[in-house]
């Protein structure tokens, strides 16, 4: 079995923290210790692990108060404005234009640039297209011009970029990263928790109908779940950028 990814080790975990409404599972797992007080711990340490976002201090209008986010939310705004103005402008009437200022800087899939890089080009190549004087580059900065992407624009872009030099962060941030790091010791906790009674329930738990409910039926290498912290573009937390 591949390593066990984020969102998989909480749906585990919280399988196996409800398969103790069967008393049969209750009888035999106080052979090994566990009670009351066990059962406790494990959802305290799911509620931690899971829901710690919500710990971080609220700006007021129900959105977090992060480090940066106001900067993030004006970049997603210029990006998603301007991006897509440009492209409906020139795609149908300057084709070519709009071929070299959108190679590589796509708006969807997982290969492409973040959202601050795809803005430092796109403002780059727009002012490269200023230099030239073939009447097809005029045509497309007028065009431009004409939906709103102005000069001014293009300047607002470039500062808002220049702002982010003065974060200490990954390109695309929310959090602060020392702070997020912090926060997930507590899925380090869980899974520990987690490990420990897994394998102490596959010691007493013979049945398999049982071992189904508990989510303890297929083997797991302890070694290959410790290693399973790797994520992928659609995890939850890889767009937070956390350090190594």
């Amino acid at each position: 079995m591949q390593g066990v990814k984020r969102e998989e080790k909480f749906y585990k975990v919280l399988k196996f923290l409800i398969s103790f409404h069967n008393p049969k599972i209750v009888s035999l797992m106080s052979a090994r210790g566990f009670d009351k007080d066990s059962l406790e711990e494990g959802w305290n340490n799911l509620r931690k692990a899971a829901g710690w976002m919500f710990e971080f201090p609220s700006s007021g209008d129900g959105s977090f108060k992060t480090t940066g986010s106001r900067l993030l939310a004006q970049i997603e705004q210029w990006e998603n404005t301007w991006f897509d103005v440009a492209d409906a402008a020139l795609s149908h009437k300057c084709p070519q234009i709009h071929q070299d200022l959108f190679i590589n800087i796509s708006a969807e899939g997982n290969q492409s640039p973040t959202v601050i890089k795809k803005i430092s080009i796109l403002v780059e190549r727009l002012e490269k297209l200023q230099e030239k004087e073939d009447d097809n580059s005029k045509k497309a900065l007028a065009l431009l011009k004409k939906r709103g992407l102005s000069s001014k624009e293009l300047e607002k872009g470039k500062e808002l970029i220049h702002q982010t030099e003065s974060f200490d962060m990954e390109e695309e941030y929310l959090i602060d990263s020392e702070l997020i790091e912090e926060k997930m010791k507590y899925e380090e906790e869980l899974w520990a928790w987690y490990l420990d009674w897994r394998k102490t329930a596959r010691t007493i738990i013979y049945n398999a109908n049982l071992r189904k409910t508990m989510g303890i039926d297929e083997i797991i290498s302890e070694d290959i779940v410790k290693t399973g912290n790797e994520t992928d573009e659609n995890d939850f937390m890889s767009f937070l950028k956390i350090k190594e």
